[in-house]
């Protein structure tokens, strides 16, 4: 490897794998018996497939979700998958109900403690309700850290004010 390389995380190698896979892009078996001059159009060619696909969630809206929620799953789904590890789809549908019975309680004791009834996954109304109805900011005395557009966050580790 030359001083250029770099080592790829298990979550990138998941990435390229099902990208090479899903675009049909034409591997070859026996990687590291190829002509440097092949490697370097195929990370160039990987590379557009990257960026492409980047692009694609951007405009989708969809890049967040992929880069904090499905990158840090593709780990324990790899586990899974190789491991054949099979998911119950009942119980995996009555654990859904259970939390989303848990979630609803949740947001019935805000709007019970808040007095007034607003939409909790909403940054705004709940920014509005934390800081200008409750002040618990200011009853609390601790310094909220502000969001990258200037206003308090409503984070879960900025709103944990006890």
């Amino acid at each position: 490897m030359n001083s250029e390389a770099c080592k790829i995380g298990f979550d990138a190698q998941e990435s390229i794998t099902f990208l090479v896979e899903k675009l049909e892009i034409d591997h070859r078996e026996g990687i590291g018996q190829q002509p440097e001059e092949e490697i370097f159009k195929d990370m160039e060619a990987l590379s557009l497939v990257g960026a492409a696909l980047h692009t694609r969630l951007v405009q989708l809206s969809l890049w967040t979700i992929f880069l904090h929620l499905e990158m840090r799953i593709t780990p324990i789904l790899a586990v899974m998958e190789l491991r054949d590890i099979r998911v119950d789809r009942a119980i995996l549908k009555q654990t859904g109900q259970k939390l989303m019975l848990k979630i609803e309680e949740v947001e019935q004791r805000c709007h019970q403690v808040s007095g007034s009834v607003f939409n909790v996954a909403s940054h705004v109304q709940l920014r509005s309700v934390l800081y200008q109805e409750l002040k618990l900011d200011l009853k609390t005395g601790i310094a909220i850290p502000r969001t990258t557009k200037g206003q308090k966050s409503t984070c879960e580790a900025a709103a944990n004010i006890s």
